[in-house]
């Protein structure tokens, strides 16, 4: 993320003027929700989540210190 967070930065600032880059972030910003509900699942199928904190919270919160 540090190598490409200079690149979205640009890219959400210009999404309301760009259709077509507003229709990319979008599909982006589902890829990557998508890869961090994997990780959590692995995590939580592994037995390594914190008690109490189901895989859906674990991917929102991965994602959300992600972006």
């Amino acid at each position: 993320m540090q190598r490409v967070a200079p690149i979205l930065a640009v890219i959400r600032g210009t999404i309301g003027a760009d259709p077509d880059l507003a229709a990319q972030w979008h599909v982006n910003e589902e890829q990557r929700r998508t890869a961090h509900g994997a990780l959590a699942q692995i995590l939580a199928d592994r037995g390594v989540l914190k008690t109490g904190l189901t895989s859906q919270d674990a991917a929102d919160l991965t994602f959300l210190i992600s972006a």
